[in-house]
């Protein structure tokens, strides 16, 4: 197996040399990953109560604290595992019974709201750190099914469910007539007993039906 050099970071789970393992505290990817979030006064209502809290575990925790300035973390301070909170996150959509979603989704989720109601692409460019213009687009095809949709339910609410038409009754190809109206003949003729002697004033053509 090939060694990292000693400045290598790409493959660390692979590195012959790694040991131990745990969580590294590293900066945001982008500049975008830092910015400004604007929040609604009911969050900022759970954020201060949640604050409470961790003031409380704080003080409980006394030296044993590790202060990292994290807005969530565990009792003592110290970074959330990605698994564990995977763990709560499936437990919570399990609770609500919502299906089972992928922690991503919930930032998808939060994209596509923004653009149903209509807020301008810069302004959710800005809240979700996109630069690229091309990821908005990808929500497109997503947010045009679901406005026809809404204007399906409101047509719905204020008109009632739309009548539709019966279906209607298939054409007949000129083939299959053809072969129809042959078939017909052919049943006349073997029903009805009929002689080419038949004269006018003699007796009519008597139907009858076939013994099995």
């Amino acid at each position: 197996m090939k060694v990292c050099p000693p400045d290598c970071a790409g493959h660390a789970d692979r590195c012959p040399k790694r040991t131990g393992g745990g969580i590294r505290l590293v900066d945001t990817k982008t500049e975008a990953g830092r910015r400004r979030a604007a929040l609604a006064p009911q969050m900022l209502t759970k954020l201060r109560g949640h604050k409470a809290e961790q003031d409380a575990e704080r003080r409980a925790a006394g030296e044993h604290w590790e202060d990292h300035d994290l807005v969530w973390c565990q009792l003592d301070g110290s970074p959330i595992d990605a698994g564990t909170d995977r763990r709560e996150w499936k437990a919570i959509l399990k609770l609500a019974g919502v299906r089972d979603a992928r922690i991503h989704d919930g930032r998808h989720t939060a994209a596509t709201m923004l653009l149903l109601q209509g807020v301008d692409e810069q302004t959710v460019m800005a809240i979700m750190g996109w630069s690229d213009r091309r990821m908005v687009q990808r929500y497109q095809h997503v947010i045009d099914e679901l406005r026809v949709e809404a204007s399906r339910r409101l047509s719905e609410l204020l008109y009632g469910p739309e009548e539709v038409p019966a279906p209607k009754p298939k054409k007949k190809s000129k083939k299959a007539s053809k072969q129809q109206k042959r078939k017909n003949v052919n049943i006349d003729k073997a029903s009805y007993a009929t002689t080419p002697a038949t004269r006018p004033g003699e007796a009519k053509i008597i139907p009858f039906q076939r013994s099995a």
